[in-house]
């Protein structure tokens, strides 16, 4: 919008300077504006007037928190400058930059490229802050100090004792008050080792964008680098580990280093089974938080992928950048053997053990030219030690060794490379990008490594370098023998550089930098655009409950449940547990109940209300719950206790079943629930009865028919003798077997008489499973895009009044009766869920789209037959990594509904990789233009028509044109009001500008509707005032869509200005602009 509004704006009505006051600062410039004098405004003459008010919040005194969010944003463009946000990527930017350690007190590879990371930045003019560790063990613990390294400033906090810990409160302390002091841009992490892994908790609660660099293991691993401590035998040496495992994590790396001794270990593997077990959950949910891992190796990237720390989308790939200068001019000092060197610190993963043993081989050949070995690098107490014990024991064999001691980095050319031939990197673990391969490439030295992980991706073996096989001294022996052999080949191949640049030059720091930069920025945009959505969830109570009453009781098997797939092993293994069933016990199901029901009662005192639903299980059979009919009593007590208190809707339960109807029958529960419930879903997952009965095992397809088509005629009886209206609705799952036979599912449901055919796509919860989903591959979802258009026809041809993706969650909140009304006057089948799918499905799946579970105003909640709080519906395995939020056996709805960690994970569920490819979360876009929201305009007038004055001076102050807009079948809805928005938006805004400018208008017997309504006598204000307001948040909601929508198309960078108002509307008008040609203003 930033880039298009403007230009609008500016050509076809100037700019105009509108003396507004604004005292708030610029968080970014320091800025502020006493007046708007100096700043553009653009095309607001009339604009500036409107506050953006509506019925709702004229009753009620505020604005709902979508309308805060989205008007925050859209004012950024209008208010703070417009034209300065197109070129907001160009601006300097705050960086902070966390890493474990920082030279000179730590220069291992990670330290580093921080270091250097942090020079260029600075140099290109962004304000850079590092924050970083020391141990000194005579200064305070804690301690935070400042620091310089040229013009970078360093915080530095005291750690001298705790490098077991993963989580360090003090530091997340010291990290909270960097963020309020420096208030970064974003944050670039490098390690938190030795830090806090809860540190990513302080920043992203802050909705600060979080970058991670991945140079080692030590998320996935608690050790770093997938090596044991212990191995089976005594003489297995820090064995390769092959992947994370709790119990082996404990067995092989805790327990023989700091277990108890005991010859019965059985208590310390358990006990550090499961310290290793919450570690690895914390990590895992803090890998859910960051918003972009950076990965210096491909291997690397595969590796934390195939792990399952974060999906691929979520790792790039980048190589390190390198200040070329630094590593150039060498010159190999004349005279002396050929000479081998190590470069790096002396720890056991390095496997510098490994190279005194090749040395002490080559040098035992006597046929072999005299070479020398040179070992660079900070000592580390005994394990130098032992490898100085090595080499005496080799040596009479071992030939010349030096110990050189620790080098400056910045003069690495002539303190190490300009005295070697080549050096020799024998790491015993998989490194991932090592610094030192790259430095010597750009000097022009050989390299020499093992052929596994990060090592083989930059040496290829004869091309330009050396490969041995990984731990062997020996092949190491022979390709040291080589080089002696054939030195000048050996200069040759180190001459070669750098495999993937046409001149062999490494990536530069420069290079690097830049597109460190933009991913920042494009870090930065997503996160934004994800804020968008972001409000204060307390300004409303959860809205809809789900108890998983009893997830272990059906009576089929479904292909793809959780529990009952013939591919599931979740009953088995709770079998072999000895674990009994999950039932919810019905006291808790009723403490939960009433605490939900008491929560809105609290908000029904500030004068407001909303639908309220109750949902048992759905996974498993709810109708197989054994308290079921108890549940049900539950809820009408409830319901007539939100009556009695004056509660608008009430409480309705909505059910999902597979339609066997078990231990009543389908009439008996029909009885049951129809007027007790708002939307009966049934499962329905073929339109032949092949198909249905492959994917639902167990299934009849005649039987079940025909207890659809008796709660068909239950339901229709009910409404005709003034009962309410429960919805029907066929749910079902799209996969290969069935998505072709959507259209003939959607006819089929019509001719029925459901109401609605919902659907999702897959989760995939087994490989076998995996195939069978239409996001699998470009191919798959090419054939699903084909398909779409026709179940939208086959709705169509049924009468379907709208297609949309989310329109049940935006029309419960603010249009209850819009439900009613479209079942009322049975207007047709709606299609819900069956849209085009991206091109690029393993991104974000609905960029800007709210969760149906977590959106604010919108928020659900979830409850595990053990009382345990779940945010939303995805697998327990999953959501896991979202985080604990409390159990309702212990604490009450309110105090986790309201606590810090679901609070913060409503703030920025968009960020997480769960959310991000959640099969349940779907584009915003309503599906449909104005003349559409005309309609849904009037088939609501149609439950609750305007009185007869108003509506008859409206059908007179507007034209039989204006009112032609019809219904397919417009027999279905005799004496509607149908009319089109298409005609009526320049005088719906005449409208918001009369309610602003004359809001003693109000206050009589006389309201101007669109600017004509002529006086209706007889009607009282309330009754003319919530109509005009009707209009009005159907506007307003409308303006919310298309601004979601719009933004992120345009990938939108600007900042968040609370309250714009005005700038909100000048939108609003805009939008109408851009897409109703030919309306004048």
């Amino acid at each position: 919008m930033a880039a298009i509004l403007p230009a609008q704006v500016h050509g076809l009505h100037g700019v105009q300077r509108v003396p507004v006051w604004t005292p708030r600062a610029s968080p970014r410039t320091g800025t502020s504006w006493a007046s708007c004098d100096d700043a553009p405004w653009p095309w607001l003459g009339l604009a500036a007037l409107v506050a953006p008010w509506s019925y709702r919040n004229w009753r009620h005194g505020k604005v709902s928190a979508q309308t805060r969010a989205v008007r925050t944003a859209c004012g950024a463009a209008c208010v703070q400058g417009m034209w300065a946000e197109a070129a907001e990527a160009d601006q300097p930017r705050r960086i902070l930059l966390i890493i474990h350690g920082y030279p000179p007190l730590y220069n291992a590879g990670s330290e580093v490229y921080t270091q250097t990371l942090a020079r260029e930045l600075q140099h290109r003019g962004h304000e850079v802050l590092v924050f970083c560790r020391e141990e000194d063990t005579i200064a305070p613990y804690f301690r935070v100090r400042t620091d310089f390294d040229g013009d970078v400033r360093l915080r530095i906090i005291n750690l001298p004792n705790f490098r077991d810990r993963y989580r360090i409160a003090e530091v997340d302390q010291a990290v909270e008050e960097i963020l309020e002091e420096f208030r970064p841009d974003v944050v670039h992490c490098g390690h938190l080792n030795h830090l806090s892994t809860s540190l990513v908790d302080v920043v992203t609660k802050k909705g600060v964008p979080f970058l991670y660099t991945l140079h080692d293991f030590w998320l996935n691993c608690p050790r770093g680098q997938y090596m044991q401590f212990t191995g089976e035998k005594p003489d297995d040496l820090w064995p390769v580990c092959d992947g994370q495992d709790d119990g082996k994590c404990a067995k092989r790396c805790y327990v023989p280093r700091i277990g108890s001794g005991d010859p019965d270990s059985h208590m310390d593997e358990h006990y550090w089974t499961g310290w290793i077990a919450k570690r690895m959950a914390h990590v895992r949910a803090v890998a859910e938080k960051v918003d972009l891992f950076i990965a210096p190796a491909q291997h690397l990237q595969q590796r934390f992928v195939a792990d399952g720390f974060a999906p691929e989308s979520k790792v790039v790939y980048l190589d390190y950048g390198f200040d070329r200068r630094r590593c150039q001019g060498r010159q190999r000092e004349d005279g002396g053997p050929f000479t081998f060197a190590y470069i790096g610190t002396h720890k056991e993963s390095k496997g510098v053990h490994h190279l005194i043993e090749a040395f002490a081989a080559v040098q035992s050949d006597a046929a072999l030219p005299e070479s020398r070995l040179k070992i660079f690098g900070r000592t580390l107490g005994q394990s130098t030690a032992a490898l100085k014990r090595l080499a005496a024991k080799l040596g009479r064999n071992l030939g010349t060794l030096e110990w050189c001691g620790e080098y400056c980095n910045e003069d690495i050319v002539a303190e190490v490379f300009n005295k070697v031939d080549a050096i020799v990197v024998p790491s015993i673990w998989l490194e991932n990008s090592p610094l030192v391969i790259h430095e010597a490439q750009q000097a022009g030295v050989l390299v020499i490594t093992a052929n596994v992980g990060g090592m083989a991706e930059y040496v290829q073996h004869e091309k330009n370098g050396l490969l041995f096989s990984h731990r062997d001294p020996n092949a190491l022996a022979e390709q040291m023998r080589r080089c002696l052999l054939e030195p000048d080949w050996a200069k040759q191949l180190g001459q070669a550089g750098y495999l993937f640049s046409r001149d062999g030059q490494i990536p530069s720091v420069e290079d690097h930098v830049a597109k460190i930069a933009e991913l920042y920025e494009e870090t930065i945009q997503r996160r934004r655009s994800s804020d968008v959505r972001i409000g204060d969830s307390q300004d409303s109570p959860p809205w809809r409950l789900t108890l998983d009453t009893n997830p272990d009781d059906c009576n089929l098997h479904c292909d793809m449940c959780e529990g009952f797939s013939q591919y599931s092993t979740v009953e088995a293994e709770r079998r072999s547990q000895g674990l009994s069933p999950r039932r919810m016990p019905m006291d808790l199901a009723q403490k939960v109940l009433r605490e939900f029901v008491d929560l809105n009662l609290a908000w029904l005192k500030k004068g407001r209300s909303q639908v309220l639903e109750v949902i048992p299980s759905t996974m498993g059979e709810p109708l197989l719950y054994q308290h079921f009919e108890k549940l049900l009593e539950l809820i009408s007590e409830e319901d007539a206790r939100l009556k009695a208190a004056g509660h608008d809707f009430g409480l309705k339960l909505n059910l999902t079943t597979n339609g066997t109807f078990p231990r009543l029958g389908a009439r008996r529960w029909a009885e049951l629930l129809l007027p007790l419930t708002s939307d009966i879903k049934i499962s329905w997952n073929g339109a032949q009865k092949e198909t249905q009965e492959t994917i639902m095992k167990g299934h009849d397809f005649e039987k079940v028919m025909e207890n659809v088509k008796i709660l068909v005629q239950e339901r229709d009886a009910l409404v005709a003798a003034g009962g309410p209206v429960c919805r029907l609705t066929f749910q079902l799952t799209f996969l290969e077997e069935n998505y072709q036979e959507i259209p003939d599912i959607v006819r089929l449901a019509a001719d029925v008489g459901i109401n609605r055919v919902k659907g999702h796509h897959l989760w995939a919860h087994w490989p076998e499973m995996a195939r069978r989903a239409m996001k699998r591959d470009h191919d798959a979802v090419a054939r699903w895009n084909a398909m779409v258009p026709s179940a939208m026809e086959a709705a169509k041809s049924r009468g379907a009044l709208v297609q949309s993706e989310n329109r049940e969650a935006w029309c419960t909140r603010h249009a209850f009766f819009f439900k009613e009304a479209v079942l009322a006057a049975n207007l047709g089948i709606e299609l819900e869920g069956v849209n085009i799918i991206p091109k690029d499905s393993a991104q974000d799946l609905a960029p800007g789209a709210p969760c149906p579970f977590l959106q604010k105003e919108l928020l659900e909640l979830w409850v595990a037959s053990d009382g345990r709080f779940n945010p939303c519906c995805a697998p327990d395995e999953k959501r896991l990594g979202l985080g604990y939020f409390g159990n309702l056996s212990e604490e009450s709805l309110e105090d986790i509904w309201t606590g810090d960690p679901y609070q913060t994970l409503v703030a920025t569920y968009a960020t997480h990789s769960l959310c991000q490819g959640c099969t349940f979360r779907a584009s915003d876009q309503l599906g449909f233009g104005l003349e559409h929201l005309g309609r849904l305009l009037a088939v609501s007038l149609m439950v609750h028509p305007i009185p007869d004055a108003p509506r008859q001076a409206m059908q007179s102050a507007l034209s039989e044109e204006e009112l032609c807009v019809r219904h397919e079948a417009p027999t279905r809805s005799p004496g509607c009001l149908c009319r089109s928005l298409r005609m009526l938006n320049c005088r719906l805004y005449v409208a918001l500008l009369l309610k602003a400018a004359m809001p003693t208008v109000y206050t009589t017997t006389r309201i101007y509707f669109l600017g004509q309504l002529p006086q209706a006598g007889g009607v009282d204000v309330a009754s003319q005032l919530y109509w005009v307001s009707l209009l009005l948040e159907v506007m307003e909601e409308a303006l919310i869509a298309a601004y979601q929508q719009t933004s992120g198309a345009m990938g939108r960078r600007a900042e968040c200005v609370r309250d714009s108002d005005s700038s909100f509307w000048s939108f609003g008008l805009w939008w109408l602009r851009t897409n109703e040609s030919g309306i004048q203003a």
